[in-house]
C-alpha cells in the first residue's frame, strides 16, 4: 500500500486512498449511519429525487422539534411566545401565525396566540401551508392530540392518526402551557419518533426566582432601613427608588413618606413597575404583599395562595416600627422552596 500511495496523485490516474473518488470524510461512521441527525442531514442535502415517506415525516418532525437540526425548534418558539401572553411582551409578534412565510403585523401577537391555543393555531398554519401526510395527501401532516399528562399518553393517542404527526400539550394550550409532546407514526400506526418540547423548564423557573431573591433582598434591606428613619432627622432624606424608574431622585419618596405609605406596599408596587412577573404565570406579579403576620408559619399559610410568586409578610406594621419581614417563595403547585426571615435591626 505505501508503494501504491506514492504513485497516487494528480495526473497519475490513481486514487488509491479513495472510494469512488471520495475521501473517507465523505462517509458516515457505522455508529452514525442510523442516527436521526444523519438521516436529516442526508435529506437536506438531497437535490431532487423522491424521499421515502418515513424519511419525509421524520424530517418534518425533527425540523420542528430538534434543536440540532435548525437552531431553536419552531415549536419551542411558539410555546415560548404564548407564555408571554398578558405580560409586557404580550403585544409582540414573534411567530408566523398565518403561514405566509414572514412574521409581520398580519400575524397574531403573543397574547392572541395563547388565547387561540398554541397547538390549535400551529396545526391550522400547517394546514394553510398544505403540509400533508406523506402516505395520504388527503390527511394533514399535523394533528391536535389534545391534553396529555406525559409523552406516553401522547404516544397512546397518536396511532389513531396514521401517517401523521400528533401534537399533545400539558396542562393546556394557552398562556400556562408547559410542554408540547410530539409523536410520529407511520401508515400502520407504529410510533417512529417522539419527543417533548419544554420551553422553560421548572428548574429554570425556580432558578429565575432564586436569582431575583439574591439580587433583590439586599435592596429590600435598604428599604426597611430607610423606612425606620421616619420621624428622625433623616426622615426627609430620599434613599430608595420608590417608583421603580431605576434612579433615586426627588421623584421618589422620602423616608418619612415611605413609612407613611407602607414599606412593603411600596416595595411591591415598585417591583411591579419594573415588570417583574411570575416565571409560571406572566400576568401575575412576582412579588406579593402578604400583610401582617406573627410568625413564619403564618406567612407560609398566606403564601400557599400565591402560586409561583414571592410573598412578603411583616410584623408588627410596615411603617418605622417594622421589626421583621417574612419571605416565602413558592412554585406552581404550590410548594415552598425558599423562606427567609429579615430582621429589621
Amino acid at each position: 500500500m505505501p508503494t501504491v500511495l506514492s504513485l497516487d496523485g494528480a495526473g497519475s490516474g490513481l486514487d488509491a486512498d479513495k472510494l469512488d473518488g471520495q475521501d473517507s470524510v465523505s462517509f458516515a461512521s457505522a455508529g452514525y449511519v442510523d442516527t436521526l441527525e444523519n438521516r436529516i442531514t442526508n435529506l437536506e442535502n438531497q437535490s431532487g429525487g423522491s424521499q421515502d415517506p418515513v424519511s419525509q415525516i421524520i424530517n418534518s418532525a425533527a425540523l420542528a422539534s430538534d434543536p440540532t437540526c435548525n437552531g431553536t425548534p419552531e415549536l419551542e418558539i411558539w410555546l415560548t411566545a404564548a407564555r408571554k401572553a398578558n405580560t409586557i411582551e404580550g403585544n409582540l409578534i414573534e411567530v408566523d401565525t398565518n403561514g405566509d412565510g414572514v412574521v409581520d403585523v398580519t400575524d397574531m401577537n403573543n397574547t392572541t396566540l395563547a388565547a387561540n391555543g398554541v397547538v390549535t393555531q400551529f396545526v391550522a398554519v400547517s394546514v394553510a401551508m398544505d403540509q400533508v401526510s406523506p402516505w395520504n395527501s388527503a390527511n394533514p401532516l399535523y394533528v391536535n392530540g389534545g391534553v396529555a399528562a406525559n409523552q406516553a399518553a401522547c404516544d397512546a393517542v397518536a396511532p389513531a392518526n396514521s401517517g401523521q404527526i400528533t401534537l399533545c400539550y400539558y396542562p393546556d394550550e394557552v398562556a400556562t402551557i408547559q410542554q408540547i409532546f410530539l409523536s410520529v407514526v407511520d401508515n400502520d400506526g407504529t410510533v417512529l419518533y417522539h419527543t417533548s418540547i419544554h420551553g422553560i423548564t421548572k428548574g429554570e423557573r425556580l432558578d429565575s426566582i432564586r436569582n431575583s431573591l439574591t439580587e433583590t433582598l439586599p435592596i429590600l434591606e435598604k428599604w426597611v432601613a430607610a423606612g425606620q428613619k421616619a420621624g428622625t432627622p433623616e426622615g426627609s432624606l430620599v434613599e430608595i427608588d420608590s417608583n421603580g424608574d431605576g434612579i433615586i431622585s426627588t421623584d421618589d419618596l422620602t423616608n418619612d413618606a415611605l413609612a407613611a405609605s407602607g414599606i412593603i406596599t411600596q416595595f411591591v408596587m415598585a417591583r411591579q413597575m419594573m415588570w417583574e412577573t411570575s416565571p409560571w404565570y406572566g400576568w401575575n406579579p412576582l412579588w406579593v404583599n402578604g400583610g401582617v403576620v406573627y410568625s413564619q408559619n403564618a406567612c407560609d399559610n398566606v403564601a400557599a395562595a400565591n402560586l409561583g410568586q414571592i410573598t412578603l409578610c411583616y410584623y408588627p406594621a410596615e411603617d418605622q416600627t417594622i421589626q421583621t419581614v417574612f419571605i416565602v417563595a413558592t412554585d406552581d403547585t404550590p410548594t415552598i422552596f425558599y423562606r427567609k426571615i429579615l430582621y429589621a435591626n
